[in-house]
């Protein structure tokens, strides 16, 4: 069974319930194909999941990953997350600009997490419970700052499942690309199950 990120909290919160096995999907940077082509898909088969937008770049586009060298690709606007929010999806905070926060002093952090935060409730109209860190980039600081701004939970770019053991505010995750084949996909889980990695 799919979820949202948010109602996992529940593992953490209520150690003694009991929830079964969930999977969580989870979409980085809130890129407009996502609309386009992965929504379409899950509501087939009844997945819903999390996006983690840019707050500073709704309806934008991907200049961090153009500096990058990587393509141009246009971010949903602030009238899709609405239509998405309608359908039952679930977005988060991937800061303001998509900065490394594990290469900023505390104080651009803080700005980064908190206030991305408060804009995109301001702009959506619904509690920001979830956080992303941009590139994986995230240390002590980070965590505790996201904690503080009353995130529920965080995801970070680290491999393999989670568990009731696993800190929330840096969830592991099994990446999947726009070029990861379906072999290598399989191998992912294959060995996220095995080795839990």
């Amino acid at each position: 069974m799919t979820t949202s990120l948010h109602p996992l909290e529940s593992i953490w919160v209520h150690p003694s319930a009991t929830v079964g096995k969930l999977i969580s999907l989870t979409f980085d940077d809130g890129y407009q194909d996502f609309a386009d082509s992965a929504v379409p898909i899950m509501e087939t088969h009844g997945f819903t999941g999390t996006v983690f937008l840019v707050s500073d770049h709704l309806g934008a586009t991907n200049e961090w990953d153009i500096k990058l060298g990587e393509k141009f690709a246009d971010l949903m606007s602030r009238e899709t997350i609405l239509k998405l929010l309608n359908q039952g999806f679930e977005f988060g905070s991937h800061t303001m600009t998509h900065v490394h926060l594990d290469q900023v002093d505390d104080g651009v952090q803080r700005l980064e997490i908190e206030k991305s935060k408060a804009d995109l409730e301001s702009a959506l109209g619904v509690p920001m419970n979830v956080f992303c860190y941009p590139y994986g980039g995230l240390n002590d600081s980070a965590m505790k700052l996201v904690q503080e701004a009353g995130y529920s939970s965080a995801v970070s770019t680290r491999k393999g499942l989670n568990t009731r053991d696993t800190n929330r505010f840096c969830l592991n995750r099994i990446a999947v690309r726009n070029d990861t084949l379906l072999p290598v996909f399989v191998y992912k889980l294959w060995r996220a199950f095995r080795y839990g990695r």
